[in-house]
């Protein structure tokens, strides 16, 4: 009966364990795909200020 709650206690550690680094695993990819958000929102700015110009350009 110890035996079994020992092994039980171990299995549930190690479950807890991995469920741990899932989390940070998917807190890490979410914070990877913030970033390229940000990164596209910047480009997409960047873009919509050159166009003008760009415009401007072709005209004359």
């Amino acid at each position: 009966e110890l035996r079994q709650l020992k092994d039980e206690k171990t299995s549930l550690e190690c479950r807890l364990n991995t469920l741990e680094n899932e989390r940070k695993f998917d807190l890490i990819k979410y914070e990877q795909i913030e970033n390229e958000c940000i990164l596209l929102k910047s480009e997409i700015i960047k873009n919509e200020q050159i166009q003008p110009v760009i415009e401007k350009l072709q005209v004359n």
